[in-house]
């Protein structure tokens, strides 16, 4: 009987790390703007809150128009970045313009597998611009990921990465415009996708085969 009690306290122990596996990431010094820009106006909106965020900006005008919009969450299981900008006008227009953009410091306190899933299109007319990218940085400054994007079209990814315990800076942007006195058209949208996956510690091994010996010499 006393067996049984130690087997099933080991059982027990390994399911409640199983289960909050999520406390081991963290988000800090968090930025998450949207803008527009129309001659020489500007609208702008930011929060550092945690959480899911969304938040729209849009001007038009006569024969122009600006806008921007982002939808963003920050969960201790994924993190998710969608936005869209847009704009358009005529030659006898000043610059018209969105921008949608997040920072942030990423703290893993364990060693993590990382699946990041992005897609990225641009719809340009005339002299519309866009671009978009994503960067993480770790801390001595070396790159882990940068993607970097401005030609029209669509583009997308997969990976796999794996990050070592410590503190990695994220940055996301989009934008697009439509220069002065110039004619064109041009909307933008970049939605990324980042699931974590904790990878176990020695610790948590052992105190599993600790489980499993016991409960093979309980059947013995």
């Amino acid at each position: 009987m006393r067996l049984q009690h130690v087997v099933a306290a080991g059982v027990l122990h390994l399911f409640v790390a199983t289960v909050t596996l999520g406390d081991w990431i963290d988000y800090q010094d968090i930025n998450r703007d949207i803008g527009i820009i129309f001659g020489n106006s500007s609208v702008e909106r930011h929060t550092s809150q945690n959480g899911a965020w969304s938040s729209s900006l849009g001007h038009p005008e006569l024969w122009s128009f600006a806008g921007a919009k982002q939808e963003s969450e920050l969960t201790t299981s994924d993190f998710y970045f969608g936005g869209q900008v847009s704009a358009s006008g005529g030659i006898f227009d000043d610059d018209r313009g969105g921008s949608s953009s997040l920072s942030m410091a990423m703290v893993l306190d364990t060693e993590s597998i990382v699946g990041l899933d992005w897609i990225y299109q641009l719809d340009s007319r005339d002299a519309g611009f866009g671009g978009a990218g994503l960067r993480i940085l770790d801390m001595a400054g070396k790159s882990m990921v940068d993607i970097s994007m401005d030609s029209p079209g669509e583009m997308s990814g997969i990976s796999e990465l794996q990050f070592l315990a410590g503190t990695y800076h994220v940055e996301l942007y989009l934008d697009a415009g439509v220069q002065s006195g110039t004619l064109g058209k041009v909307e933008a949208a970049f939605e990324v996708t980042m699931s974590y996956t904790s990878v176990p510690g020695p610790g948590t091994m052992a105190w599993f085969g600790c489980v499993l010996f016991f409960r093979g010499r309980q059947r013995a």
